[in-house]
């Protein structure tokens, strides 16, 4: 019965692409259309630090450029729009390219809505890593910070995408926070 909830949970997230508030290119202040018809926004309303950068080597047209942070313990994506009352699936997606040249394996924290915590570790330079995590917002508008967690690996991110859920979606779970991390499942019980 769990698994096939985990199931369902899983499909239920794809079908929610349709919803999305916003899909955030970082690195770029260009808004666009993708190939399959998705509009990306530049991240220059989000956020005010960081250095930007470009990955040559990706076909995936909002991977191509990123967001990285060589100061400050953590760089935060704030003001980002989402329907209070509601659940939302936060995405982040990271593709390291060997952007800085240093062919490093970058780790650090994501910290979405300033409480829920996810790690990031980059152990491909050329396969995109992916977290994503589905959480009920404290009002209108949400934030994604990246936290240092080592003084040798700068934290970045790609993309950032926010999708508010149908209401009363994953009810039968109860308070849940739900984190999806490269395609694993991984569910921990936890008040909002």
């Amino acid at each position: 019965m769990a698994a096939a909830s985990l199931i369902a949970l899983f499909f239920l997230c794809i079908i929610t692409l349709s919803l999305a508030s916003v899909n955030i290119d970082c690195g770029t202040s260009l808004p666009g259309v993708d190939n399959n018809n998705v509009t990306w926004v530049g991240d220059k309303d989000f956020i005010t630090s960081g250095e930007l950068a470009t990955v040559s080597s990706t076909t995936v047209e909002y991977l191509t450029t990123l967001r990285y942070f060589p100061t400050g313990d953590s760089n935060c994506y704030s003001n980002i729009p989402v329907t209070k009352g509601g659940k939302v699936l936060v995405r982040t997606m990271f593709y390291y390219g060997n952007y800085d040249g240093k062919s490093s394996s970058p780790a650090f924290s994501v910290v979405f809505e300033g409480k829920h915590r996810g790690t990031v570790s980059i152990s491909s330079a050329f396969k995109p890593y992916l977290l994503e995590l589905i959480f009920a917002p404290a009002s209108g508008e949400t934030s994604v910070c990246f936290v240092r967690t080592s003084s040798s690996s700068n934290p970045f991110v790609s993309s950032i995408e926010v999708f508010d859920l149908d209401d009363g979606m994953y009810d039968e779970l109860g308070p849940v926070k739900v984190y999806f991390t490269n395609n694993e499942l991984r569910m921990a019980q936890q008040k909002f």
